[in-house]
């Protein structure tokens, strides 16, 4: 398991097929994960639920999985986002 500091971030992409991945966060998060049972598969799951067509129209207002300061572990081939409300970044403006 590789390991990263990072006292903000927004997000992680775990492209390795086979390794999970960590991310310490000195701060509280939302989480929002993406992953499928395969890379062929074509069904893709949010934070374990099955996204359907409707359901991709609503991910702006979805809340994530809430998280406390720590490390955060990603399994492999996952997309996670992770929103810091309190990051403060000019970009995110």
């Amino acid at each position: 398991m590789h390991r990263r500091v990072a006292p903000r971030g927004t997000g992680f992409v775990n492209n390795d097929p086979q390794n999970s991945h960590e991310l310490v966060l000195a701060i509280s998060y939302h989480r929002l994960a993406l992953a499928a049972a395969s890379l062929q598969e074509r069904a893709v799951r949010l934070n374990g639920t099955v996204l359907t067509a409707e359901a991709v129209d609503q991910l702006s207002s979805l809340p994530g999985t809430p998280g406390a300061a720590g490390a955060i572990s990603f399994v492999p081939a996952t997309i996670s986002f992770v929103v810091i409300a309190s990051a403060h970044n000019r970009a995110c403006r």
